[in-house]
């Protein structure tokens, strides 16, 4: 009898610690392994495989075993701008576009050998140079600045802009592009600080979300057929028919907890960068947040970036601590 006892208590305490949430194992890179610096605003993969780190002191590769950093030099004009990199995007032709503080877009061809400058003093159709959101489709490069509006880079070189207008209260909602975002019909969708918008068919159009328009749109993100938008009010989908849907926990991730950035995991939930740290979604349940590193330090502060890869495996910045891998 004192054995069946023993066996019930067993079973019991099993199903206990089966239930309790297993702490995510991180490993942690920083500066003692050579990343120049722990404020990483983007993160980004190219077609190698290599992983590419914007930080606040230089641009830095991680090939699995070491870093690569590249810096402003101001003996060498195909250097790096400035060393506050705020913007990453890897082309279809592997280029690694970037941008730094107040410098103007900057592109690295697949050889790697040095910088090519996109700045509004040689380039007038450019309406700031401060340059926020990077994305592109086939040759084309998009990008987004604060005060500027919206740009098209074409293959040949010419530059295309794509400005607010209060004569226009169809148009672009705001000069100042925080995200930006392909679908996978082609349709290009710029999130702003007064709302959101689409490229589509060669004009720029306001998109209002079920709450209504003017809200700042930290985050947009394609996902197969869904479009994911993290807005002032919380987080928004777009669904293949154009519908909208918000999640039942969408009111937790309202400004100050604003999604900045999104990745699935591959198997049907996704991971969310927030102004409140890093999270998983489960489901219908409202998300857990996910706040330790490989030392069980607490991420709990604001995250910029997020990058899931195929296999699973998940980059994510420890805020002044440095680049955790899951």
């Amino acid at each position: 009898m004192r054995a069946g006892w023993l066996l019930l208590l067993w079973l019991v305490c099993a199903s206990v610690q089966a239930s309790v949430p297993e702490i995510p194992r991180f490993r942690l890179l920083g500066a003692g392994d050579g990343l120049p610096s722990a404020t990483i605003p983007a993160l980004a993969r190219d077609r190698s495989g290599y992983l590419w780190i914007a930080t606040w002191d230089g641009l830095a590769r991680y090939d699995g075993v070491g870093f690569k950093v590249w810096r402003h030099d101001p003996a060498d004009a195909a250097s790096l701008p400035g060393n506050v990199v705020q913007a990453l995007h890897v082309d279809a032709a592997d280029r690694i576009w970037l941008a730094t503080e107040n410098g103007g877009l900057s592109v690295m061809g697949a050889d790697r050998d040095g910088f090519r400058h996109y700045r509004q003093a040689d380039h007038p159709q450019m309406g700031s140079d401060d340059v926020f959101a990077i994305t592109s489709r086939r040759d084309e490069i998009w990008f987004g600045t604060f005060g500027g509006g919206l740009h098209r880079l074409a293959a040949d070189g010419r530059i295309t802009r794509f400005a607010s207008d209060a004569a226009d209260p169809q148009g672009l909602p705001s000069d100042n592009v925080l995200s930006l975002a392909f679908d996978a019909k082609g349709v290009l969708w710029a999130g702003t600080m007064s709302g959101l918008a689409k490229y589509e068919r060669g004009r720029v159009q306001r998109v209002a979300l079920p709450a209504g328009d003017g809200l700042i749109i930290y985050s947009v993100t394609a996902d197969a057929d869904t479009l994911w938008v993290g807005a002032s009010d919380g987080v928004h989908r777009r669904l293949a028919d154009g519908r909208w849907v918000s999640p039942p926990w969408s009111p937790m991730f309202a400004r100050p907890n604003a999604v900045i950035a999104l990745a699935s995991d591959g198997q049907g939930e996704y991971w969310l960068a927030s102004q409140g740290g890093l999270w998983r979604t489960e489901g219908d349940r409202a998300p857990a947040p996910v706040n330790y590193d490989a030392q069980g330090v607490g991420i709990g502060r604001v995250l910029q970036t997020v990058l899931a890869l195929p296999d699973g495996g998940l980059w994510v910045p420890v805020p002044t601590r440095g680049l955790a891998y899951l």
